[in-house]
């Protein structure tokens, strides 16, 4: 491959990266907000900030266009005039990625008072005719940020979507919004890939999901699944992989209990990292010292550990972090 070919890709995925991790804190303020509304009576007002508010809230919600309540249609149609609207304020909308930092800001606070059937349903009212990446559509930014936000909130929903090519040449779009199934409901993303017919190839990356989900639900499942189906999660490379991995205080301690165990030896320099890094900001310090000793650690793996965090040991506790 040519160097600047190359480069021209590392530059698209980093800004693709940025892009995801923008999106990603901006979906979690949406969840958070929709939950909100969703307790509020049906009748409630909601404000939008271009000075309109909406059809009356209808419970009743659509699965597409062509079975939603006469209310309901109403009410997405004001919702995509509006935003359509906004997009030609913005300016010429392409369906490359990078259009999503000026949508974003635009499109959610639009969008964040419709549940996940109407958030789906507008997607598809900006579509040609409901496939995510038509070739000429420029509103296919503006439906893909509605796909995901709806995926954050229901992937299962969008992945039985058999009229939307997740697999585009965009990005694979279905691997994603199955990782957010796998965090969501690790067995619910068991079934649907059981019910899949695929080769083992691509199966791998979605089995990989399905294994960080269950490390951050079931730390000793997760562990097996990994154990019978080797090379989803190279060893030498699950560090990376692993990197973020957000796991709760209850499957931080299974990880504490299961990781002595002989037969995950080969993945406990990754995971004792991965669990003391999500005890640094937390957990006195002589219970991460203690933390440590349960992992049966070798001192130069302790010794490391004090290395790479110190710093921050020593802001929280100078006194337990010399004595260690």
């Amino acid at each position: 491959m040519k160097r600047p070919t190359l480069l021209a890709l590392l530059a698209s995925a980093a800004v693709c990266a940025l892009i995801l991790a923008m999106q990603s804190r901006q979906i979690r303020s949406l969840e958070s907000r929709a939950a909100t509304l969703r307790k509020t009576p049906p009748n409630s007002a909601t404000e939008i900030p271009s000075g309109e508010s909406p059809p009356p809230r209808n419970r009743p919600t659509p699965t597409s266009p062509a079975t939603a309540p006469p209310a309901s249609q109403e009410k997405l149609d004001r919702f995509a005039e509006i935003i359509r609207r906004q997009l030609a304020e913005i300016g010429d909308i392409s369906s490359s990625p990078v259009a999503f930092l000026r949508l974003l800001p635009a499109l959610l606070p639009l969008v964040e008072s419709l549940d996940i059937d109407e958030l789906i349903a507008l997607a598809d009212r900006l579509g040609n005719n409901g496939a995510l990446f038509p070739p000429t559509d420029d509103k296919s930014s503006a439906r893909l940020v509605l796909y995901l936000l709806a995926a954050e909130l229901d992937p299962l929903k969008i992945l039985s979507r058999e009229d939307l090519d997740l697999a585009s040449d965009e990005g694979d779009l279905q691997t994603s919004i199955f990782d957010t199934l796998a965090r969501k409901d690790p067995d619910a993303a068991i079934r649907w890939l059981d019910a899949q017919a695929m080769d083992p190839g691509p199966k791998s990356a979605f089995q990989r999901g399905i294994a960080l989900g269950l490390l951050a639900h079931d730390p000793r499942r997760g562990l097996d699944f990994i154990l019978e189906n080797p090379g989803i999660i190279p060893t030498s490379g699950m560090g990376r992989i692993i990197a973020g991995l957000r796991i709760p205080d209850a499957a931080r301690d299974g990880l504490i209990e299961a990781l002595p165990d002989p037969r995950y030896a080969d993945f406990r320099p990754a995971l004792s990292n991965l669990v003391l890094e999500s005890s640094l900001a937390t957990v006195p310090i002589p219970d991460l010292r203690d933390q440590t000793t349960a992992l049966q650690l070798a001192d130069e793996q302790v010794a490391s550990f004090l290395r790479n965090h110190s710093y921050k040991l020593i802001q929280r506790d100078p006194d337990a972090t010399a004595a260690w």
